[in-house]
C-alpha cells in the first residue's frame, strides 16, 4: 500500500508551486523556534509571578539579513575541464531570540538562505539554519527541563564535492533536523553526594532515504558522585541508557553501567580507577557488542592555567585511550585531545558541534572568556570573512553505522595587539567493524564502500586588525580523506583571504577571494574552483 501511494506524491510535489513549498518548508523551522519561544516565555512568565528576578540580558529579539554575492568559475565543482562558471545570489533574513531571568536561558538564532544562480536556475534552492536552546528551572536547584534544536546542511557523501559553502556543493548536500527535549534533576545532598539524572526525546531527520534519514531517541542518564565531605577519596557511579528506533533498519541500544573511585594524591593530582560493564545492542555479524569495562588514569593540574589528565583501559572493542590538555598564557591557548571509543553521527550532530559558528566561537572564547555577547557575535562573524557559519566545519557524513573513532586533535591561539592566529590540526580513523566481522550489507552511507575512512588535516588563520573598523584575514585548510577498502585517496586544499569593515555598529561589510583544489586518484575526483564573494550583513 505503501508503494502505490508514492508515486502520486511525487506528482502532486512536481505541481506544486517552488515558492509554496518554500513555505512549507519554513514552516518546519519556524514551528521548532515557536516551540522553545513559546516553552521558555510561558514558563518565565509564570515565574514572574512568583517574584523571580531578571538577570542582566533579558528577553531581546534581534533581526537580521545577510546579502551574498558569488562568482565562482566552477559552480558545481565539476572536474577539470568540465568547469562553468556563474554567479549566486543569497539573501539571508533571519532572527536572533535570547532571553535570560533567574530561572529561563533561551538563545535560537535562525535564518534562511535563498540561493539564485544566474545561469543555472535549476539549482536555486532554499535551505534552514537553526540553533535553539532553552533551559528552564521548575523548581529551583532541583528540577530543569532542557531542549535543542538544530537544523544545518552536511555533505551526504565524502566521496561526492566538497565545497567550501552550500552554494557551489548543494547538489552533495542534505538537510539534517534534530530536536531534543526533556527533564534534568539534580539534587544536592548536603556535603555527601550529588544526584543527577537527564531523560531526553529526541526526533532526528534528514533530506535523503537512506538507513539514517529518520529515527528517534530515547535517552536516559544518571550518575551518584560524592561530595565535598569526601576529602581525598571519593566515588562515582554511572548508569546510560541510549536508544535510537529508525524507520528503516534496525534499532540501535547502547547500555552502560559504572563504578569510579579517585585518590587525591596531593591537592594537585588525584588519580582514578573506572569498572562496570556494557550491554549493546545494533545489528552486526559478529560476537555481541557487550562486555566488561576499565580504565585507569590520572588527574593532574599543577596551576590554575595548566592541566593534564589521562587514562587507558579496555571495553569489548579492545583497548582504549584518553588524553586531555590545556595550558593558558597570557596570550595564549594551547589545547591537545585524543581518545578512542564508540560513536554516532547522529549523537554528534544532535550535540550542536560541528559547524564553523561553533568553531570560530570556541576560539574567541578562549582568547577572551569575558566578551560580551554582542562583542562575540562581531568577532563571529568578522572571522567568518562571509563563509557560511552553519556550515559543518570537518567533513562528515551521516550513517546509521555504530563505529570506533580514534581521534586526535589539538589547536594553538595566540593573540597579540592587533593580531591573532589560531593553528589547529586532526586525525580521525572511524572503523564501521566493532566487533571482528565487518560485512558490508550491514553498513550505511559511506561505510557502504570502506570499512576503515581515515581523515586527518591542518589549518592556519590569521587576521589583522588594520584600523578600527578594518580587518584583513587569511586562512588555509589542508584535509586528506582515505578510503582504505577502496584504496581511494583524496587531498582537498581551501585558501581564503579577504578584507572586513565595520560599516556601522550594526553593519558589518566583507570582500573575499577564495580557492578550492582537490586532487584525487580516482578518474573524475579532481576539481578546482576561484570565487569571489561580496557580503553585507545587518543587524535591527
Amino acid at each position: 500500500m505503501a508503494n502505490s501511494r508514492e508515486p502520486r506524491q511525487r506528482h502532486n510535489r512536481e505541481k506544486t508551486p517552488y515558492l509554496i513549498r518554500r513555505m512549507v518548508r519554513s514552516d518546519i523551522a519556524v514551528l521548532f523556534v515557536a516551540g522553545l519561544l513559546s516553552a521558555s516565555g510561558a514558563t518565565a512568565q509564570a515565574l514572574a509571578t512568583q517574584g523571580a528576578e531578571k538577570t542582566p540580558g533579558g528577553f531581546r529579539i534581534t533581526p537580521k539579513i545577510s546579502v551574498r554575492e558569488t562568482y565562482s568559475d566552477n559552480v558545481a565543482l565539476a572536474p577539470r575541464g568540465q568547469e562553468k562558471s556563474d554567479f549566486i545570489t543569497e539573501i539571508i533574513p533571519g532572527i536572533v531570540i535570547t532571553d535570560r531571568t533567574a530561572r529561563t536561558t533561551l538563545k535560537i538564532d535562525y535564518s534562511l538562505d535563498n540561493f539564485f544562480y544566474a545561469d543555472d536556475k535549476n539549482r536555486n534552492t532554499a535551505t534552514h539554519q537553526l540553533s535553539g536552546k532553552a533551559d528552564i528551572a521548575l523548581v529551583e536547584d532541583l528540577l530543569f527541563v532542557e531542549s535543542n534544536a538544530r537544523i544545518s546542511q552536511q555533505a551526504t557523501s565524502l566521496l561526492g564535492p566538497l565545497g567550501a559553502d552550500s552554494a557551489t556543493s548543494n547538489r552533495n548536500n542534505q538537510t539534517l533536523r534534530f530536536f531534543g527535549i526533556g527533564p534534568h534533576l539534580r539534587k544536592t545532598l548536603g556535603r555527601e553526594a550529588v544526584i543527577d539524572a537527564r531523560y531526553t526525546l529526541s526526533q532526528f531527520s534528514s533530506g535523503d532515504s537512506s538507513a539514517a534519514s529518520n529515527s528517534q531517541g530515547r535517552r536516559f542518564a544518571a550518575s551518584a558522585n560524592s561530595g565535598p565531605a569526601f576529602r581525598d577519596w571519593g566515588w562515582g557511579i554511572d548508569f546510560v541508557d541510549d536508544r535510537i528506533d529508525f524507520k528503516k533498519s534496525q534499532d540501535t541500544t547502547l547500555d552502560s553501567l559504572t563504578g569510579s573511585l579517585h585518590y587525591r594524591v596531593s591537592p594537585r593530582l588525584s588519580v582514578i580507577g573506572t569498572a562496570g560493564y556494557e550491554r549493546n545492542d545494533y545489528f552486526t555479524l559478529g560476537d555481541k557488542p557487550e562486555g566488561a569495562i576499565w580504565n585507569l588514569g590520572f588527574d593532574w593540574r599543577p596551576s590554575q592555567r595548566t592541566s593534564f589528565s589521562a587514562s587507558a583501559g579496555r571495553r569489548f572493542f579492545g583497548n582504549t585511550y584518553s588524553l586531555i590538555f590545556r595550558n593558558v598564557t597570557r596570550k595564549t591557548v594551547w589545547d591537545l585531545s585524543y581518545s578512542r571509543s564508540l560513536n554516532t553521527s547522529r549523537s554528534s550532530f544532535g550535540s550542536g558541534g560541528g559547524t564553523l559558528r561553533a568553531a570560530l566561537e570556541n576560539q574567541i572564547l578562549r582568547l577572551n572568556p569575558n566578551i560580551s555577547p554582542a562583542d562575540l557575535e562581531d568577532a563571529v562573524v568578522r572571522a567568518a570573512q562571509g563563509r557560511d557559519l552553519d556550515a559543518i566545519s570537518e567533513n562528515s557524513f551521516q550513517t546509521n553505522t555504530v563505529f570506533l573513532e580514534t581521534r586526535l586533535q589539538g589547536s594553538v591561539s595566540l593573540a597579540l595587539h592587533k593580531m591573532n592566529m589560531v593553528f589547529t590540526l586532526f586525525n580521525s580513523v572511524r572503523d564501521s567493524d566493532t566487533t571482528g566481522n565487518y560485512n558490508v550489507f550491514t553498513a550505511s552511507g559511506d561505510f557502504a564502500l570502506s570499512r576503515v575512512i581515515k581523515q586527518m588535516g591542518a589549518g592556519a588563520r590569521w587576521s589583522y586588525q588594520l584600523s578600527p573598523r578594518n580587518q584583513a584575514s587569511l586562512s588555509l585548510d589542508l584535509s586528506r580523506n582515505k578510503f582504505v577498502d577502496i584504496n581511494r585517496q583524496d587531498d582537498l586544499a581551501t585558501l581564503q583571504t579577504g578584507i572586513t569593515r565595520k560599516l556601522s555598529r550594526t553593519a558589518t561589510g566583507t570582500i573575499n577571494y577564495r580557492h578550492v583544489r582537490r586532487d584525487s586518484n580516482f578518474n573524475s575526483g579532481d576539481y578546482d574552483e576561484n570565487a569571489l564573494i561580496g557580503s553585507l550583513t545587518a543587524t535591527f
